[in-house]
């Protein structure tokens, strides 16, 4: 026997569900969904630039900062919160709740719904008009589905 780790009550230590609170107990462990960066197409004009002034020097430091700042801008959707992590040098994280989660927004303009890229942005429980989580993402249509779905599963 153990105890649900969400109301304490007394369960088998099979249970893959406890009986009192009817919580899921297999979402203990935390797994990443889906991890991503910001698309290329997002630093396409300053790759141009670089490739342009490589004969300069000055080419190459562009386009180290860009694969630089890409790599180092990571999204993770996990089956608990949607993390942002961002920074070369410094680090700034941000981490949601799947709970405190209100309403999921994209915004494109023309060329990015070209491109099948956009920016997903998150309303919390705090109010406000939203943040902005995921900048210049593939697919912003399908990380909203993921999460309207993670969040309507936790209800």
């Amino acid at each position: 026997m153990k105890k649900c780790p969400y109301c304490a009550e007394e369960i088998q230590d099979e249970a893959i569900k406890c009986r009192y609170c009817g919580a899921l107990l297999s979402d203990l462990e935390e797994k990443t969904l889906l991890e991503c960066n910001p698309s290329w197409w997002h630093y396409f004009g300053l790759l141009v630039l670089g490739s342009l002034l490589i004969v300069i020097g000055v080419g190459l430091l562009i386009i180290l900062y860009v694969v630089l700042v890409r790599k180092k801008t990571i999204y993770k959707i996990t089956n608990r919160r949607i993390i942002t992590q961002r920074g070369i040098y410094s680090k700034n994280r941000e981490d949601i709740s799947l709970k405190d989660i209100r309403a999921v927004n994209i915004k494109q303009g023309i060329m990015e719904r070209i491109l099948n890229m956009g920016s997903v942005s998150i309303v919390t429980a705090a109010g406000g008009a939203g943040f902005e989580v995921m900048s210049n993402v593939k697919n912003p249509d399908k990380i909203r589905e993921m999460i309207t779905k993670l969040k309507l599963s936790k209800e």
